[in-house]
């Protein structure tokens, strides 16, 4: 009998050890989440199939949606997380900064807020309510945020490129630029630095320095949208009209929903003797919601 019972007991712990356990997705997840997201958000659902309440499982899988720009369902993961362990500063700067994509700007800074509370000298937090900020037009006191992230993590790039912005949003055109340069000196593949300091130089006329801005921007960060809108616009305004289509283009290619991006080709177009193609953007921004693409029907199309 006593045998029987220890060859029981033997045979379920084999069986229980060789049962993919919740840690074993959750690594595989992590291994295979910049290369393969479908799998990843599968391997995460499974460690939240068996473990229900593992945090670190809701974090990596609203990592992950926010990647792939499934920002609801981030917002979903990190409110488990946070449910799961209130005491956590990092994962209110997570769900942070989905707020302030979802442009829920009074809950990000809530969340910023608490992040702040929870761990005073961690920089992201700063970082992401100077970015908050500076959205909903307080670029004083993004600043200001963005000034003590850098006291707290001088070694970062990313709030010179935040400061660097709101200074620019407020027409300290030389103090933009300084802070652009600075941050892609600490990082020579900051992408939004060379976007950024391609806009200012727009503003100082450097056309040319401009686009080389934009090219670098898109050669470290290929699917860069905006950095071909501001490309083709700078093109366009050097009668550069095919190489502005060809950077429209790829901007719809790579966000085809993008409706302003569709009117402005629509307008390069009609510079390269292209009506009823032009014409056609016209349409399509205008179905997509851009209302300015009326006037532009109104006058070369109708």
């Amino acid at each position: 009998m006593a045998k029987l019972f220890y060859l029981i007991v033997t045979l379920l712990w084999i069986f229980q050890s060789c049962k993919p356990r919740a840690k074993d997705y959750y690594n595989n997840g992590w291994d295979i989440m910049f290369k393969d997201y479908e799998k990843a958000l599968i391997d995460f659902n499974k460690a939240i199939e068996i473990d229900s309440l593992y945090e670190d499982a809701y974090v990596a899988r609203g990592l992950l949606k926010e990647i792939i720009e499934d920002h609801e369902g981030a917002l979903f993961d990190f409110n488990k997380a946070i449910k799961i362990n209130p005491q956590k500063g990092e994962i209110y700067t997570k769900r942070g900064n989905v707020r302030s994509k979802l442009k829920d700007y009074k809950g990000a800074i809530e969340d910023f807020n608490n992040a702040i509370l929870l761990d005073p000298n961690d920089a992201e937090p700063y970082l992401g309510r100077g970015t908050t900020k500076g959205e909903i037009k307080d670029q004083e006191g993004a600043i200001i945020d963005f000034n003590k992230a850098i006291v707290l993590d001088p070694k970062n790039s990313k709030p010179y490129v935040g400061r660097g912005i709101s200074r620019l949003r407020m027409g300290d055109n030389q103090g933009s630029l300084d802070d652009f340069n600075k941050a892609i000196e600490m990082n020579p593949n900051e992408s939004r630095a060379y976007y950024n300091r391609g806009g200012v130089k727009i503003k100082l006329q450097d056309y040319q320095g401009s686009i080389a801005d934009c090219t670098k921007a898109i050669e470290i960060d290929p699917i860069y949208v905006d950095a071909y809108i501001t490309r083709a616009m700078t093109k366009d305004f050097l009668k550069d009209y095919w190489g502005a289509v060809d950077d429209f283009s790829e901007a719809i290619k790579q966000s085809p929903k993008y409706a302003i991006a569709y009117y402005y080709r629509g307008l390069s177009k009609l510079s390269i003797a292209q009506k009823a193609s032009g014409c056609a953007d016209f349409k399509k921004s205008y179905d997509l919601g851009y209302v300015k693409a009326i006037d532009a029907i109104n006058e070369y199309c109708n």
